[in-house]
């Protein structure tokens, strides 16, 4: 198992989990909000330390950090009903590489080995778009007229709005859970 202590170090906690536990959730209290540290604390206790918290923090591998995003992703639920999300399980992975990356600043460790971990990907994360032809725009349009929040409903959808070539007929997309809209402009 490679040794990541930095060389000279004796004074090193002698676990991942009495690391985060003295020096890293305390140090981490005052640099962010309150129910992220809350946050940091619970995703550590209850899916990271149970797992790792027993290595060495200077003998921690990247390969024992895939095993645990594997792990999380088949059955990490407290409850016994699955995996937990993707997207989870990479919140988990950035909260741990943070730690690492704090252990490497205070020279406990030389290298994070959660530099070259591979959470899971995030895929489908982006938001889906979808373009609406000329008509549809038009269609909208037609149905906000008259509406009594007319005013409050062009002006929520035309915030971010951005206007590029499209072809011909143009369009407009929009992006699901109210990001932005893009009107695509025919063109010549």
């Amino acid at each position: 198992m490679p040794d990541h202590r930095k060389e000279g170090c004796d004074d090193e906690p002698a676990t991942l989990a009495v690391f985060v536990r003295s020096e890293w959730l305390p140090s981490m209290r005052g640099r962010v909000k309150p129910s992220t540290w809350d946050s940091y604390r619970r995703n550590m206790e209850l899916h990271v330390l149970p797992a790792v918290g027993r290595s060495p923090i200077s003998q921690l591998t990247t390969r024992q950090l895939n095993s645990l995003y594997g792990a999380l992703l088949t059955d990490g639920r407290k409850n016994g009903a699955g995996g937990l999300s993707p997207t989870t399980v990479r919140y988990i992975h950035v909260i741990l590489h943070g730690a690492l990356a704090d252990a490497v600043d205070v020279g406990l460790i030389v290298e994070n080995p959660a530099a070259r971990a591979k959470p899971p990907r995030l895929v489908g994360s982006m938001q889906e778009s979808r373009v609406w032809s000329a008509t549809e725009l038009s269609r909208f349009l037609r149905s906000c007229k008259g509406h009594r929040h007319r005013g409050s409903t062009m002006g929520s959808w035309s915030q971010g709005c951005m206007v590029f070539p499209a072809g011909p007929g143009g369009g407009v997309e929009k992006r699901s859970g109210g990001g932005p809209v893009r009107v695509l402009a025919p063109s010549d």
